[in-house]
C-alpha cells in the first residue's frame, strides 16, 4: 500500500474530474485519498464530482432503489435480488446495513493538508442530516479522522420518527521504511426508531377523506433501539526487495518493493437489539395474555475474531506488472447470543485461498478465484470470474456456489410471542452469469441464473404480522440488466432497466417474491457557466417497478416476510433536481416525488407502510483544505 503520488497541478472540469486534484482553487495543489486495510487496496481520491449528489438517501443511492418504509432512516429492503452470503456469522438482521458504516469497508484517509468534509440537508417534516468528518496526516507516516453523522426525521404520517447517530474514529501509522503498518477504528451506531406497524386505513389514498398525516398507526408507543460497538486493530509486515532507480538526471537512489504482506486483524463487536411497546392495546399482537411490561424483545450479541493471512503485494511500477497474486488465510469467530431464553454460542474457523491471473500484454484475460471453507460449522464457497477484452470491448462469466448455515435469525429466536429453535439444512446456492461491457459506449448487459435449495425464509401464518421462518424450498431466478450512458452534448441520459423472472414450486407459498419490472433513470444537463466557475447539473431521477405482492415487516423480530395476498400497485416516482459546483463546495435543491397525484395520489412501499409524500430538500456538501 501505499501508491505513489501521481496528482500534479491541473485545471479541469470537476463535472466529471476530482476536484480535490486540480487544485485551481487553492495555492498549491493537495489531495485527500482513501483505502481499505485490506492490505491490497491502493489510495484512491476522495470524489466530489456532482455525478448522484442528489441521492443523499443511501436506500435510493445505487440502481433500483430499496423498498423503503416512507422516511429516511426507515427499514429498507432490495428488490433487486444478490447473493453475498460468505461463511462466518450471520445474524439475519441487515434492514440497517444500507446506512451503517461497516468495518471491512471504512476508508482509512492519506492527506497533505487538514481535509474537512462538513455535509448538511434540510428537508421538510424535520428531515436533517449532518455529517462531518475531519482527517490529517502527521508526517507522511502517521493519519487520524473522526467521522460523525447525524440524521433526524420526523416522517410524513405518524409514530415515524426515525435518528441515527454514526461515528467512526480510524487512524494508521507505519514505520519510516514502510514495512510495518498498523490500522485501527472504533466504530458506534445507535438508531432509535418509532415502529407504527403501519397504518391501519388500507385505503390510505383513495377513500380516506382526512390528511394523510393523520391516519391512524397499529402501533402508538413502540419503538426500537439498536446500539452497535466495533473495535479493530489490524497489522500488516511486507517482505520485499529494495531496487535502485535511476533518475532522468543520472542519479539513483533505492526504494523497497514489497512482494510478500503477512496481515493480522483482530476486533471485538456488541450488537444489541431492543424492542419495546407501552402501549395498553395489544390489538396488534392478537394476545389478551400480553401487558404493556411484557411488550419486549431483546437480543445481545457478543463477539471477538482473529485473522491472519498471507498474501503477494501487486506491483504496477517501473519494475513491470506482476501477473499473478494470490492470498491465504484463516479467521477464528466466537459469538454468544442472548435473548429471553437464554445463551446460544456459535464459533467459525475459516480457511480461505485467493488468487487472481491478469495478461494484460499477452491476451487482455483476467482471472479471479476465491474459496471460503469453515472448519466447524461446514459451510462452503467458490466463486470465480473471467474476464477478457478491453475498453472498447469487455467479456465477462460469473460463477459462485455456496452451502451455508441460514441466519442465527432463521435457527434460533425468542422474544414475548415467538420461539422457535430449528435445525434446517445448509442453504445451497449456485449461481452463473456472463456480462457484456464497453466503456467505450457506456454499456453493460449483464444476464444471471441463480439456484436456491433449501432456501428458509420468514413469513406469516395468520393474518397478523407475526414473521417465523419456515420449511426450505427450492427456487430457480432469472435476471437480466441493460444500463446505458448516453451523452448528446451537454445532455445525459443515464438508465439501467432489468428483468427478473423467478421460478418456484406451484404447491404452497411462494417463498420468494420480485418485481418483474425495474427501471431506473437519470437524465440531466449539465455545464461549466461563468468562465468555469460554477459547475451545474440540472434534470430528473425517476424509478418505476412492476406490481408485485412485496414483503411484509413485522417491527417486533425486525425483519421483512413473505407475504402471497395482497398485490401491490406502482406508478412512476419522479424527483427533480439541481446540483451546483462552486469550486469546493457542492449543494443541490431537489423536489422527491412530484408525480405524487398525476398517476395516482400514492402507494405502499409494503403492506401498511405508504411510501413517501411530495417534499422539498437541500442539501450542501463543502470540502476545507487548511
Amino acid at each position: 500500500m501505499p501508491a505513489s503520488f501521481a496528482h500534479a497541478q491541473l485545471t479541469t472540469d470537476t463535472l466529471s474530474t476530482d476536484s480535490t486534484v486540480a487544485g485551481d482553487y487553492l495555492d498549491a495543489p493537495v489531495y485527500t485519498e482513501t483505502a481499505f486495510d485490506d492490505g491490497l487496496q491502493f489510495f484512491t481520491p476522495v470524489d466530489t464530482t456532482l455525478d448522484f449528489l442528489q441521492r443523499y438517501n443511501p436506500a435510493r443511492r445505487a440502481w433500483f432503489p430499496k423498498a423503503y418504509l416512507s422516511n429516511q432512516g426507515a427499514p429498507a429492503t432490495s428488490r433487486w435480488y444478490r447473493d453475498q452470503s460468505r461463511p462466518g456469522l450471520r445474524t439475519g438482521r441487515e434492514q440497517f446495513d444500507y446506512f451503517l458504516y461497516q468495518p471491512d469497508s471504512l476508508p482509512f484517509y492519506r492527506t497533505t493538508a487538514p481535509f474537512t468534509d462538513i455535509y448538511y440537508l434540510l428537508g421538510q417534516y424535520t428531515e436533517q442530516l449532518f455529517h462531518i468528518k475531519h482527517t490529517q496526516n502527521f508526517g507522511r507516516d502517521l493519519n487520524l479522522a473522526v467521522d460523525f453523522q447525524r440524521m433526524v426525521s420526523q416522517g410524513y404520517y405518524q409514530q415515524e420518527r426515525h435518528t441515527f447517530s454514526n461515528l467512526a474514529l480510524t487512524g494508521w501509522w507505519q514505520t519510516k521504511n514502510q514495512r510495518y503498518k498498523i490500522y485501527g477504528a472504533f466504530l458506534f451506531h445507535d438508531i432509535v426508531n418509532e415502529e407504527s406497524g403501519g397504518l391501519r386505513p388500507d385505503m390510505l389514498f383513495t377513500t380516506f377523506e382526512s390528511p394523510t398525516s393523520l391516519a391512524e398507526p397499529w402501533l402508538e408507543n413502540a419503538l426500537t433501539d439498536w446500539k452497535h460497538l466495533h473495535g479493530r486493530i489490524t497489522q500488516t509486515f511486507d517482505f520485499g526487495v529494495h531496487r535502485e532507480v535511476v533518475t532522468e538526471e543520472d542519479s539513483t537512489y533505492t526504494v523497497f518493493v514489497p512482494k510478500v504482506r503477512i496481515r493480522n486483524s483482530t476486533g471485538a463487536y456488541n450488537k444489541r437489539y431492543l424492542f419495546a411497546d407501552a402501549s395498553l392495546d395489544r390489538s396488534f399482537y392478537n394476545d389478551a395474555s400480553l401487558t404493556a411490561d411484557t411488550l419486549k424483545a431483546i437480543s445481545d450479541i457478543d463477539g471477538w475474531y482473529n485473522q491472519f493471512e498471507i498474501f503477494s503485494v501487486p506491483t504496477f511500477d517501473s519494475t513491470g506488472v506482476n501477473p499473478f497474486n494470490w492470498r491465504a488465510g484463516a479467521r477464528y469467530e466466537a459469538a454468544e447470543l442472548s435473548d429471553t431464553r437464554g445463551v446460544v454460542n456459535q464459533e467459525h474457523l475459516i480457511l480461505s485461498a485467493r488468487t487472481q491471473l491478469m495478461l494484460p500484454v499477452v491476451v487482455p484475460l483476467a482471472l479471479q478465484a476465491q474459496g471460503d471453507y469453515d472448519l466447524i460449522q461446514q459451510d462452503v464457497l467458490l466463486a470465480a470470474q473471467l474476464n477478457y477484452g478491453d475498453s472498447t470491448l469487455r467479456l465477462g462469466l460469473d460463477a459462485r456456489v455456496s452451502s451455508l448455515l441460514p441466519t442465527l435469525l432463521q435457527r434460533t429466536y425468542s422474544d414475548f410471542r415467538s420461539t422457535w429453535n430449528n435445525s434446517y439444512n445448509d442453504q445451497r446456492n449456485l449461481s452463473f452469469g456472463v456480462r457484456a461491457q464497453s466503456q467505450q459506449w457506456r454499456t453493460e448487459l449483464t444476464l444471471h441464473r441463480h439456484q436456491l435449495n433449501n432456501y428458509v425464509f420468514f413469513t406469516a401464518f395468520s393474518d397478523q404480522p407475526r414473521a417465523e421462518p419456515v420449511a426450505p424450498r427450492n427456487i430457480a431466478l432469472w435476471q437480466v440488466q441493460l444500463t446505458k450512458h448516453l451523452q448528446l452534448g451537454n445532455f445525459h441520459f443515464r438508465q439501467s432497466i432489468g428483468w427478473q423472472s423467478v421460478e418456484q414450486p406451484t404447491l404452497g407459498p411462494n417463498a420468494l417474491n420480485l418485481p418483474t419490472w425495474l427501471v431506473d433513470l437519470s437524465w440531466y444537463y449539465e455545464k461549466q457557466l461563468f468562465q468555469n466557475a460554477l459547475g451545474l447539473q440540472a434534470g430528473f431521477d425517476t424509478w418505476w417497478v412492476s406490481d408485485y405482492t412485496a414483503d411484509a415487516y413485522d417491527p417486533v423480530v425486525g425483519v421483512f416476510y413473505v407475504q402471497n395476498s395482497e398485490v401491490l400497485r406502482f406508478y412512476p416516482v419522479t424527483d427533480v433536481f439541481i446540483n451546483f459546483d462552486i469550486r469546493s463546495f457542492r449543494f443541490f435543491v431537489k423536489a422527491d416525488n412530484i408525480t405524487q397525484g398525476l398517476f395516482a395520489n400514492g402507494y405502499f412501499e409494503a403492506p401498511d407502510y405508504p411510501m413517501q409524500n411530495r417534499s422539498i430538500k437541500l442539501g450542501m456538501n463543502w470540502y476545507v483544505f487548511y
